[in-house]
């Protein structure tokens, strides 16, 4: 599509898409220096990943090109681009699908046909294509004028978060602060906590834990209070993790328990809740316990973004508790996996370096210098300096030492017994994925 320069138009449309006189303060729509071609976008991200995406990207690149048409066009024309493009996105997301992201997304009673674009652009964000699905969020901005300020402060959420994705921390931020500004203003509970919950996840990425924490705690406060199970979910999850990161491990597992109980019944979250959870007792030295999470999680089917790192820590229970052929086990699905899927490209580089530090522990010499030689590889394509660095200590067994198992305390008991996990003998022959588009 065009690039966009001309700020006196869009502040025009902004003020036609006020809901009952309130104009929308969104600051973000104004100051996007440039909306990507949506071809230039796809060509980006698949120049990132070096191959196609998730399957189905003929048909992203479809719905883009429509949206993105449909902002050249006068608003008959633009009306029927923009219908084309729903109607696609609900042929490519079976209704299943559409209603589960509106139960655990939206407000059911306010989704709007537009609003499943947005649900493919998830899923085009989590297939990790980047820019395709910022330009998408950007056209849809532009094109469709019926958007109310609630609907646009999601899009817009949305967008922050990607750019955030992107290395874009300042930019995200102000467009997170943009959405709370918005949702102040429309006495929106989800947009503030959707913006608090951004500006925790960016407050992670610089390693600010007490800014982290008060924006995440705000957020689940509010969230609880309002009934939003999703952004619960999320804003928990946030608190779990930065406790575990201080080793507050009790107060990690009470917030653990609150975002798996927001994850029931949805087994996309289940299954990532429960890989954030193992990880957090695996941090804790908790082996056993951890050990029975990522099994549970490679019994799922689950998106291959969920699946490596649940291989790649399993490897490391395994190797701490002497199990070397769990650990070669390990290794063989991820090299099954490589040659057999479309897999991202970090998960697989990391989980492939985690496996080389389990192989190190089980004395496999061969094995190691295969697998570092191939997170080396992944990594100097893609430019992960971190992976290549911690690749070096691998090879040294450097950093190699047995954990500490301790015994599990009464909070890791309580939240474990109140997970559905799987013991080791429940362990699939392999690992089954569902598409990494889900």
């Amino acid at each position: 599509m065009r690039y966009v320069d001309d700020r006196e138009k869009r502040r025009e449309d902004l003020g036609r898409n006020s809901d009952a006189g309130i104009e929308t303060d969104c600051e973000s729509v104004r100051s996007s220096v440039v909306i990507h071609d949506v071809t230039t976008a796809y060509r980006a991200d698949v120049g990132a990943n070096r191959a196609t995406l998730g399957g189905h990207d003929h048909e992203w690149l479809a719905i883009a090109s429509l949206v993105s048409q449909a902002c050249l066009m006068p608003a008959a024309e633009r009306r029927e681009l923009l219908e084309r493009a729903v109607h696609l996105s609900h042929t490519l997301l079976d209704a299943a699908v559409l209603r589960q992201a509106a139960d655990f997304e939206y407000d059911p009673s306010s989704l709007v046909a537009a609003e499943s674009i947005l649900v493919v652009s998830d899923h085009i964000f989590q297939s990790g294509a980047l820019h395709l699905a910022r330009a998408m969020i950007d056209a849809l901005l532009e094109a469709d004028t019926s958007l109310t300020p609630l609907q646009r402060g999601r899009a817009l959420g949305k967008r922050a978060r990607i750019d955030g994705r992107l290395g874009r921390i300042d930019e995200a931020a102000d467009q997170y602060r943009d959405v709370a500004r918005l949702g102040r203003r429309l006495e929106s509970a989800e947009l503030r906590v959707r913006a608090w919950i951004g500006l925790a996840a960016l407050a992670q990425m610089r390693g600010n834990y007490p800014e982290q924490m008060r924006y995440a705690r705000r957020a689940a406060r509010l969230a609880d209070e309002v009934g939003l199970p999703l952004l619960s979910r999320l804003a928990h999850s946030g608190l779990m993790i930065t406790a575990g990161a201080q080793h507050r491990f009790e107060d990690a597992f009470r917030h653990a328990r609150v975002a798996y109980q927001y994850s029931i019944g949805n087994p996309l979250r289940e299954g990532e809740t429960l890989q954030n959870i193992g990880q957090l007792l695996l941090e804790a030295g908790h082996l056993a316990l951890a050990e029975r999470a990522f099994i549970s999680v490679l019994c799922r089917p689950l998106p291959v973004r969920i699946v490596l790192p649940a291989l790649g820590s399993l490897a490391i229970v395994a190797a701490h508790r002497g199990d070397a052929a769990r650990v070669c086990w390990v290794y063989s699905e991820l090299e099954r996996l490589e040659a057999t899927t479309i897999t991202p490209p970090y998960d697989l580089a990391k989980a492939l370096l985690e496996t080389a530090s389990a192989l190190a522990l089980v004395r496999r010499s061969s094995e190691v210098e295969r697998a570092v030689e191939t997170a080396v590889r992944i990594a100097q394509c893609h430019g992960y300096y971190e992976i290549i660095v911690k690749a070096d200590d691998v090879r040294h067994a450097r950093g190699s030492e047995l954990r500490a198992h301790r015994q599990p305390t009464a909070g890791a008991l309580r939240l474990t017994a109140y997970m559905e996990t799987a013991e080791a003998e429940d362990l699939p022959e392999h690992v089954a994925l569902v598409g990494t588009s889900s």
